[in-house]
Formats: C-alpha cells, structure tokens, sequence
C-alpha cells in the first residue's frame, strides 16, 4: 500500500504540473472559433458592422442556435435575427444614411416586397427605391451616394446597365454601364481609389468605351484601366496606396497575373507570385 500511495502521489504531482505548464505556456496563434457553435448552415457572403454589432449575410438560414434567414447580428456573446430577414441570398451590405443596405438575389425583405436590394431601419426592413430588376453583387458608399453593381438593367424605373448610383432619393446611371448584361455582363466588386470608383466585373466595354474587366468613374465618364483582364474581376481592394484586383483571371495587362495583381499607377503588374489555379 505504501508503494501504491507513493504511486498515486507522483502521478498527482505530474498532472498538477502539467496542468500549471498548460496555463503559463503562451498562446498559439491560429483561428479561434469566437462565435456561438455551430456557425451557420451556410455560406457567409459579406460582413459589415451596424451600430456597434458584427452583421454576417449570405445563403444561410441558421446562425449559432437561431433562425435568421440570410442576414444575422453578433453582438458579441450571441446570433440574432434582423426581423423576418430576407427570402433569398444576400451578396452584399452596407450602412448608408444610417441604415443597413443588404443586396443580392430575393423578393422580400421583412414583410415587404424588395426587388434585390433592401434596408434595415434598425427596427424593420423596408424597399430602396423600387428595388433593382437583377442580382446585385456589390455595393460602395462614397460621396454622399450609394453605388451599387451587378447584373441588371432597370433600377426603379431608371434604366441602368449592371451600376447605378443611389442618392436616398432617386437613382442615376453611370453613363452607359456595361454594354451587355443581358448576355451575363456583370459588374461584381467596386472599391474607392484615387478620387475614382473603380468597379471590376466580367465585361468588355463601360460607358461605350473598351474596358476589359475593370474601369474608372471619374465622376462623368467610363475609363479602362490599363489593358485590363483576360476573365473575370471578383474582388477590389486598396492595399499601401496601390489598388489590388482578384478573380479569376490568367493575364493581366497581356502579361502573367494568376487570379492576383496590382496597379501602379501606369501598369498591371503581378502580387507576389499570384495564386495558382486553372486558366485559359
């Protein structure tokens, strides 16, 4: 028995001091859940942050334990719904004029009939400005407006080929937009850079002028930046004063760009070795 208690003991000591290791040893760096298990039953599309809470939106209808549908609210310990939510996949959001602006593809926001595009008072969900006939892939704030690109041809009753701008009021084209939406022309990211909105997409012309993929609004007219994309355009982003393109795309500018690439103001040029991928 002695040796048995002797036994006990050490194995105690041990696991005492494993366990002390254990709560000194410095964290790992790595991903953390963070968020109510289970996450969502679907894919998460875009995130915001509205009046000091973390919004999710996509093609889900569960968040952690609660029903949502496409639209979701973390305030910091939980998942909540925004009202009813919305009946279809949500692309985009954004806070403009002190709502929340959700965009994509659906028919109803709330209880109310909203064509594609729709905004959360904070306490219901209500239509913008009669809503867009196609889905909606993007949406930018910049200079008291709201633009919004995608693949469509009609907003409210103005027409407006894949970009239209949104003042709270009333809607106005871009001048001519894309020249095809009705064969699958698209515009799918817009960032804000150097004084221009710069919207990236699947397209060959903007404003009646050749772009291939990708175009500058100075504020009245269409222009290409540099010679453009071979494919698709699906993310824009500003990164240490250049602008960065993603996508799809094998060639930039006539030369290797392998789905990453960054303007310097004169050319395309190449991200750090690009990401590899499959390429016409």
């Amino acid at each position: 028995m002695p040796s048995l208690c002797r036994t006990l003991l050490a194995a105690g000591l041990l696991l005492a001091c494993a366990l002390s290791d254990a709560r000194s040893a410095p964290a790992v760096p790595g991903w953390s859940r963070g968020f109510e298990a289970p996450g969502t039953d679907g894919d998460v599309l875009a995130f915001t942050t509205f009046r000091g809470d973390l919004i999710a939106a996509g093609r889900f209808t569960i968040a952690g334990r609660s029903s949502v549908r496409h639209v979701a609210r973390w305030d910091g310990s939980s998942w909540h719904p925004l009202g009813a939510g919305i009946d279809g996949d949500v692309h985009a959001i954004v806070e403009f004029n002190g709502a929340l602006i959700a965009a994509g593809v659906f028919e109803k926001a709330g209880e109310r009939r909203a064509r594609n595009i729709a905004q959360w008072t904070g306490e219901v969900w209500e239509p913008v400005g009669g809503g867009v006939d196609g889905p909606v892939h993007a949406l930018l704030v910049h200079d008291n407006a709201l633009f919004v690109g995608g693949r469509f041809e009609t907003v409210g009753t103005e027409r407006a080929h894949s970009i239209a701008r949104w003042d709270g009021r009333a809607w106005n084209a871009l001048g001519s937009g894309v020249a095809s939406p009705e064969n699958g022309d698209a515009v799918r990211a817009l960032e804000l850079f150097d004084g221009g909105v710069i919207a990236g997409g699947n397209f060959n012309s903007m404003g009646g002028r050749e772009a291939r993929s990708i175009a500058r609004w100075d504020g009245l007219s269409w222009n290409a930046i540099g010679l453009g994309f071979d494919r698709t355009v699906e993310s824009l982003v500003v990164y240490q004063d250049r602008l960065v393109a993603g996508g799809s795309f094998g060639l930039a500018d006539g030369s290797s760009g392998r789905s990453i690439a960054t303007w310097d103001g004169v050319n395309w040029n190449a991200f750090g070795g690009g990401v590899p991928g499959s390429f016409p």
